[in-house]
């Protein structure tokens, strides 16, 4: 009885002692950055001594780890013990949950089948509905809902940090929809059946063309020329009435010719305008006949995605 009662003892210190050395490890482990090991070791001496600094160990590996959900909850846990390592760090113990609190957010799910389990993560967190919002750290949450008789509902969605993110769940059914009977439409003259539903008749094919970009080619190079032979024209004709102003009135303004001077000065400003016109239809037709070009050349290496411009008596389509 006496060695029994001498033994107990002995073991609590061993015991003790063991959480101890687990938890300096632990404190090197972290310091040199080895964050894994070290809250595997914090993990072990709260198993076996469950006090406030094992406990406040593995706060401090999971805040490295940046595993916010579980350093609010074992910080949490921490700040509500009634102990003196508690008490003296009280202060940074505050500080540190309300960094942590700043990387977290809720997710709240609302309607989904009762009864249907929820994962979070990868994380089970419960089944519908759930008793509250559920914690997790901002940035992409993946959200995976299963429910009997229903297709699994996937989503993945982004958090903010403070935030509630409210999540609809419409999960659809499994089983297949009962069909009823096919019934037999019948369509008005001239529209088709198909599927169930009349659309208007296809119309016939018609048989050759031409090209679109052979049209925009030779017509842009024609309208470019027309162009520039009726600003030629213009041009020449402004020429030829300066020639007879300054013939009859020489370079200089005269008072004599003030009449001849404004009639030819309104001719040659109606000329301008005619040939800048003319212009802007010319530039027009370059640019018609460079895309044309582009055309004809794409069709020559490529003769299916020809667009053809076509002519018959229901009118003129262009097929691409």
């Amino acid at each position: 009885m006496i060695g029994t009662v001498l033994a107990a003892p002995a073991a609590a210190c061993a015991q003790s002692s063991d959480a101890d050395i687990l938890l300096r490890r632990a404190a090197e482990l972290r310091e040199s950055g080895q964050y894994e090991d070290a809250l595997r070791l914090a993990s072990r001496a709260v198993e076996r001594e469950g006090g406030a600094r094992a406990l406040g160990e593995v706060a401090a590996c999971e805040v490295a780890l940046e595993r916010w959900v579980a350093a609010e909850r074992h910080l949490t846990e921490l700040l509500a013990l009634d102990d003196p390592w508690v008490s003296r760090r009280r202060l940074t113990l505050d500080a540190t949950l309300a960094d942590v609190r700043g990387h977290l957010a809720r997710v709240e799910l609302v309607r989904g089948p009762a009864g249907a389990t929820v994962e979070i993560n990868g994380v089970s967190v419960g089944t519908l509905p759930l008793r509250e919002p559920v914690r997790v750290a901002s940035g992409a949450v993946a959200i995976v809902v299963r429910a009997e008789g229903y297709l699994d509902y996937r989503r993945e969605v982004q958090v903010y940090a403070g935030g509630t993110h409210f999540e609809e769940v419409l999960m659809e059914s499994s089983r297949p929809a009962a069909r009823g009977p096919a019934t037999v439409a019948r369509c008005a003259p001239g529209l088709v059946l198909r599927d169930g539903l009349c659309y208007a008749a296809p119309r016939p094919e018609v048989e050759g063309g031409v090209r679109v970009g052979a049209v925009l080619l030779w017509g842009g190079v024609a309208v470019t020329g027309v162009a520039a032979l009726t600003a030629i024209g213009l041009g020449a004709d402004g020429d030829r009435i300066a020639s007879a102003y300054t013939d009859r009135c020489g370079g200089a303004y005269r008072a004599d010719c003030a009449a001849e001077f404004s009639a030819a000065r309104e001719t040659l400003d109606g000329r301008a305008a005619a040939v800048n016109a003319v212009i802007g239809v010319a530039v027009a037709g370059a640019v018609a006949a460079v895309v044309g070009a582009v055309l004809e050349v794409r069709a020559r290496r490529s003769p299916a995605s020809v667009a053809q411009l076509r002519v018959h008596p229901a009118g003129v389509e262009v097929r691409w």
